[in-house]
């Protein structure tokens, strides 16, 4: 009945985005394409402005951390539908797939997704387990632009933070103006495709947003439909498992002279179907579906005193259910029952609150002060979690910026633990620092000390089903870092529209007690949580740009280091890193006359190696080295401009149609062994219909 329910609401919406399109293309609105003109001829005299950890928005340049920010040119250009399209290009950004979940998750610089803080407009996002899956859980088309820190920022975002920071910022209204957008896209999975429904992915989004009189709303609807793939000959067993999202959202808000507020709410209702192949023997089959349902609440408030003082504070809260449903199919009888193994028919609950609030304080022009509170509450509960456990998480930061002169700023910072759990690190120090030479040239080098408490999902669930045999482990120490990185930067404005930049960094983490799954020792068909000694990651990066009236075009390289002690056992053997390189070229190339856009996104991603402790044939533990395949990852679109309102967009995927990688990186795995990974459904052509509508209010 569900199922139904969301095909009519889907024709629906595409009808009415159809008659918007075509009652938007018919007005022609001019100030549109002059507001687009003069964003393109301006756009090359600004700094990009960033927010994250920030006191208050400044320059790229002036900032005292190592960032990348994907700005909402670079997102048009990808043409992106989701987080994981968006990010997939970066440099040491790397994604891997559950197909038997539907779920994908994220390492950044080597370090796994628990790792990395993800963030909406500043504010946590909860994810139900140890992976990243809600990146994937947001819709794309209302992000404005991506920030992004590498390197533990645990003293200004506490726990989760260890590798970095991704920081997803959503569009805002323009002042004194009406905006509409839609968009209708259908995509192939692979070969495979029908229009509208069934096999492919269709998308459809509508937003409008609205600012006059210091009020503000924006809402907003994706409905995104993947209908699968690789299906047996009957149409069941997906090796991509098919999912449907409904993804609406509301955010209001009001500004006044010395204050502003706005609530936001972002609703998530999702379903993966995974049909399980017929058992021939016996004509039975069974049928999981996985509902998640996920009710997020946001409110930010500010007040200024005076451009001297200033206070932010925020809170949210997230109710996240996940239902699974396991049907028994008899195709004998014709008739459909409900298992009652551990796990069949199960509910898990997860919610969260996050209360933080912080003040800025500008002593004089040489020094500031941010002194700051923070209050996290995690509670889960299902038929797989041991009871109803809790964590709480008391903590207090301060931090300064100090400015001896206009070209030297110093950051260091503390953060003070409480955790209900584990005996928190009772100080939690960072030091920040650029040295700007003159205005082309500076130096970043930074210090951080990290810290992660395991999640409720490491501690107390247990996940066993014909694919997965994960046991909690209670018993689960916390995570410790330490982080050197620094960053030469060089950026020459060779006229009034074009600019280049070049940045060289290098980066050094070691982590004790990092938390992995790990074969358990009483069976070697389960995998548990545990601590492994030490890990470490170390890298060099590279990256040049190069900006004109006509063209955006990147350079960039990679050289990652990962070091990990399998055991005690051969402590004495790893004592060598395993290196292994990345290469991104981005290119995006306006042709004014046509008002067409050319975009090419390329990475290649090296051969990954690791040690791996293995049984030999007489049954004896020993050291081998693992490998996962390197592969090349290009996309390829072009967008036209049909007016002020309409464009059209129209590219390939996964131009070298990469579908597995292989693998040796694991002497056996969550999934019931080594072997191939699966990467993507191979390559895949798209066309979109955009619309986009901007009227300035009186």
């Amino acid at each position: 009945m569900r199922k139904v329910m969301f095909l009519k609401g889907r024709s629906r919406i595409c009808v009415h985005l159809t008659v918007l399109c075509i009652g938007l293309a018919g007005n022609g609105l001019s100030q549109t394409a002059n507001a687009q003109k003069q964003s393109d001829s301006t756009r090359h005299n600004l700094d990009e402005v960033v927010v994250t950890a920030q006191y208050q928005p400044q320059s790229l340049r002036r900032s005292v951390y190592k960032m990348q920010v994907i700005d909402q040119k670079k997102i048009e250009a990808r043409a992106a539908t989701n987080v994981q399209q968006i990010l997939s290009g970066e440099l040491g950004i790397r994604f891997t797939n559950d197909l038997a979940l539907g779920t994908a998750d994220i390492s950044l610089m080597g370090m796994s997704g628990r790792n990395i803080k993800i963030l909406m407009d500043g504010v946590p996002v909860l994810d139900r387990g140890d992976i990243r899956e809600s990146l994937n859980q947001i819709n794309a088309a209302q992000i404005e632009r991506i920030e992004i820190i590498e390197g533990p920022m645990s003293t200004m975002y506490g726990t989760d933070a260890l590798a970095g920071v991704i920081n997803i910022i959503t569009k805002k209204p323009a002042a004194k103006t009406l905006q509409v957008q839609a968009q209708i896209a259908e995509e192939t999975a692979g070969k495979e495709y029908s229009p509208g429904t069934g096999k492919g992915l269709h998308t459809q989004q509508l937003s409008a947003g609205w600012d006059n009189a210091g009020w503000s709303a924006l809402v907003s609807l994706l409905h995104y439909d993947f209908g699968g793939f690789g299906a047996d000959s009957i149409g069941r067993n997906h090796s991509w498992k098919p999912k449907e999202q409904w993804l609406p959202s509301v955010k209001l808000g009001y500004r006044a002279k010395h204050w502003d507020v706005f609530y936001r709410n972002d609703y998530l209702l999702e379903q993966i179907v995974g049909k399980g192949a017929i058992n021939t023997d016996i004509y039975k089959a069974t049928t999981q579906t996985f509902t998640t349902s996920r009710m997020a609440h946001q409110a930010q408030f500010n007040y200024r005193w005076n451009p001297d003082l200033f206070l932010n504070g925020n809170v949210n809260f997230t109710d996240y259910t996940r239902f699974t449903k396991t049907e028994l199919i008899d195709y004998n009888t014709r008739t459909i029952s409900l298992p009652q193994t551990k796990g069949a028919q199960d509910t898990a609950k997860f919610n969260a609150l996050n209360f933080r609030t912080s003040l800025v304080y500008n002593i004089n022009d040489k020094l500031s002060l941010q002194p700051g509170v923070e209050y996290s509450r995690d509670v889960a509960s299902g038929d797989r979690i041991e009871g109803r456990p809790e964590i709480s998480n008391y903590a207090g930061f301060l931090s300064a910026e100090y400015k001896p002169t206009d070209r030297i700023n110093v950051r260091p910072g503390v953060r003070f633990n409480k955790n209900s759990k584990y005996d928190a690190p009772p100080a939690l120090p960072s030091l920040n620092t650029l040295f700007r030479f003159n205005n082309n040239l500076s130096l970043r080098l930074a210090y951080a000390r990290g810290f992660r408490a395991p999640s409720l999902t490491e501690l107390y669930f247990n996940f066993q089903d014909a694919n997965h045999n994960i046991v909690g482990n209670a018993n689960l120490k916390a995570e410790y870092s330490h982080s050197f990185n620094g960053s030469l930067t060089y950026r020459k404005p060779v006229n009034d529209k074009s600019v280049y930049s070049t940045e060289v960094g290098y980066f050094y983490n070691t982590f004790d007690n990092q938390i992995v799954l790990a074969m358990s020792s009483a069976n070697n068909q389960q995998y548990i949580y545990d601590n492994v000694a030490k890990n470490k990651t170390t890298g060099f990066s590279l990256a040049n740009k190069y900006t004109t009236q006509n063209i955006d075009w990147k350079l960039g390289g990679l050289l990652l280091g990962l070091y990990n002690e399998v055991s005690p056992k051969f402590e004495h053997q790893v004592s060598t890193f395993n290196w292994s390189p990345e290469v991104n070229v981005e290119v995006m190339y306006r042709i004014n006359s046509t008002k067409t856009k050319i975009n090419l996104f390329y990475k290649y991603t090296g051969r990954r190696n690791s040690y791996i402790s293995s049984t030999n044939a007489q049954g004896e533990q020993e050291l081998v080295i693992g490998s996962t395949q390197g592969y090349h990852l290009a996309d390829l679109n072009v967008q036209q401009r049909i007016n002020s309102v309409l464009s059209i967009t129209g590219g390939v995927r996964n131009l070298f149609n990469v579908n597995q990688l292989s693998s040796t990186a694991s002497s056996g795995s969550v999934h019931g062994g080594g072997g191939n990974i699966a990467f993507s459904y191979g390559r895949s052509c798209f066309l979109a219909l955009n619309v986009n509508f901007s009227n300035k209010l009186k």
